[in-house]
């Protein structure tokens, strides 16, 4: 009876810890910005830093980035970032407070990586 009440306790967390992870990993958390990716982008990021001083987002790609597209909730295409590089640097002047979807398409991948990020002013 007790091997059984291991078994199922057992059991109960696992689904409880797998249920939990939702795919998603968050590469920058500060009081001001969240950033998290899928684990597909997540091979593509060399590092992540934000920068409180002057507001800036940097991330290093092993791959070049082609543009980055910034989606409201909603799905509506804001804004179009052409950046051909490895080395990305966004502003938080570019987003009001709120939450948005941000669209990478990079070299030598056919489909965009999104990445959710949240502003917090």
């Amino acid at each position: 009876m007790k091997n059984l009440l291991l078994i199922i306790c057992f059991c109960f967390c696992c689904h409880l810890s797998a249920s939990a992870y939702d795919g998603r990993i968050s590469i920058l958390n500060s009081a001001v910005v969240e950033l998290s990716i899928n684990d597909y982008l997540s091979d593509f990021i060399v590092s992540s830093t934000f920068n409180l001083d002057d507001n800036n987002i940097d991330i290093q790609f092993s791959t070049a980035i082609n543009l980055i597209q910034v989606f409201d909730l909603e799905g509506e295409l804001i804004s179009i970032i052409p950046i051909d590089s490895n080395d990305v640097r966004m502003g938080l002047s570019l987003f009001e407070e709120g939450n948005y979807k941000l669209g990478f398409l990079i070299e030598g991948v056919s489909e965009i990586q999104y990445a959710d990020i949240s502003i917090n002013n």
